[in-house]
């Protein structure tokens, strides 16, 4: 899930057999030695492990990058007079291209189950520690009012920028 693959437990660990497997057989076919076919075997098994961390990897640092980008421009939504979720279905429209079509979700998911919910579901989608730490300040300014809610979001862009820094 955090890479941004639907793939199961089961199906990836099929995968993996499979990979090792066809590596095998390759090895085995091109040089016949049992050795290197358990050898060919093992490194097949890992590749599709490390093609998922890869992919994880890339993943996260567009993502956390697009959450800097997007948080800045809801304080500014916000800071004009628009209320949370005018600012979130607006960057679900224009917002950075990689958080579109989550936010997307999101705003569908407000007006269907309400704004907490809606939000624990893009926690879920996303599947990244620093969403968990927006979605976590746009729960409770929500419940709490939204006086404070430019000066939060200041805070909370500041601190996404820092994290993605420090990744």
């Amino acid at each position: 899930r955090r890479a941004g693959l639907g793939i199961s437990a089961s199906d990836f660990s099929l995968l993996s057999a499979v990979t090792g497997g066809a590596v095998a057989v390759a090895a085995q076919l091109m040089l016949g030695w049992p050795v290197v076919t358990i050898v060919a075997f093992l490194i097949g098994l890992v590749l599709p492990s490390w093609y998922l961390r890869q992919r994880e990897e890339a993943r996260r640092s567009i993502l956390q990058a697009a959450l800097a980008e997007a948080v800045d421009a809801l304080r500014s939504a916000v800071r004009a007079g628009m209320s949370i979720e005018e600012g979130l279905a607006s960057l679900a429209r224009s917002g950075p291209a990689a958080l579109r079509p989550a936010l997307a979700d999101l705003v569908r998911d407000m007006r269907l189950s309400g704004f907490e919910d809606a939000v624990r579901r893009a926690q879920d989608g996303l599947a990244d520690p620093v969403f968990d730490t927006v979605a976590a300040a746009l729960v409770m300014s929500h419940r709490v009012g939204g006086r404070n809610l430019s000066t939060v979001l200041e805070g909370l862009g500041r601190s996404v920028r820092q994290a993605v820094q420090v990744e």
